[in-house]
């Protein structure tokens, strides 16, 4: 486990605390997960309502939540230029509080093909806050569904390192060493679990250790046989098992070294 945390543990570095999901208990999620030897979850809002839960959350368990701030696709859904210009107008601000990342933001092929924001349209957002994290000098947090390549081409016309990770990656592993090469780090969640999940298992492989992160991804992609439940933060452990059994052996959690200081404080 990182040293560079002050203590071992493991870092979540990608879950959804703030989910109506674990309105009725979530202190308890709270403590299995501290009891499990996690050490903080990174807890990303995904539009200005999840912003303000994130804090509550923060707020109520400031030892171990971290927060990060985004417009996700899926956010983007229903609302007019002028809307979306207005929650983006929102973020620089909601970052002051404490943010340790700009996300989730993204690109999701499959709200363009259900009639929502195109790639494009949703290029233009995720610009949008590629840039701002640029300029306050914070990683990104990255949301890919059938678009990894539109995002790679994306992130290299940039023409420059894009720190962050690309969380919950489930795009092909031939792209892992174009993405690793831009600076990202790749995240791995529920899906590891899956025996199904070959594309998943080869991209865990082929990722460079020092570019490996897992997440519970919460309260989504619950770990196998648990498929009809929520994921949590104590889940991270048993998945970062999985993924080292998936590498033929240990690995140690470099959450630290993305994050930073940021883990610490």
């Amino acid at each position: 486990m990182p040293s560079e945390l002050g203590s071992p543990g493991w870092v979540d570095t990608h879950c959804h605390l703030d989910d109506p999901a674990y309105d009725d208990d979530r202190d308890a999620v709270v403590l299995r997960a501290e009891r499990a030897g996690v050490h903080r979850v990174v807890v990303p809002g995904v539009n200005p309502a999840s912003w303000d839960r994130a804090r509550r959350c923060r707020d109520r368990h400031p030892r171990l939540i971290r927060l990060a701030f985004g417009l996700h696709p899926w956010a983007l859904r229903g609302l007019d230029a002028a809307a979306r210009a207005q929650a983006l107008d929102a973020l620089p601000q909601a970052l002051e509080d404490g943010a340790i990342a700009v996300g989730e933001c993204g690109l999701d092929g499959n709200i363009a093909r259900e009639g929502g924001p195109s790639l494009d349209e949703q290029s233009v957002i995720l610009s949008a806050q590629l840039d701002l994290a640029q300029a306050r000098g914070l990683p990104v947090i990255l949301h890919a569904v059938r678009a990894h390549g539109a995002l790679l081409s994306l992130l290299k016309a940039r023409g420059g390192p894009v720190p962050g990770v690309l969380h919950s990656y489930s795009g092909p592993a031939e792209l892992v060493p174009d993405f690793v090469r831009l600076g990202l780090y790749l995240s791995f969640g529920g899906q590891v679990t899956n025996p199904k999940a070959v594309k998943v298992h080869k991209a865990v492989s082929v990722t460079p250790a020092a570019r490996l992160l897992v997440e519970s991804d919460g309260p989504d992609q619950p770990p196998f046989p648990r498929v009809t439940q929520r994921s949590e933060p104590a889940d991270v452990a048993r998945l970062a098992g999985v993924m080292a059994t998936l590498r033929g052996g240990a690995w140690d959690d470099p959450a630290a070294a993305l994050f930073g200081s940021a883990l610490i404080a």
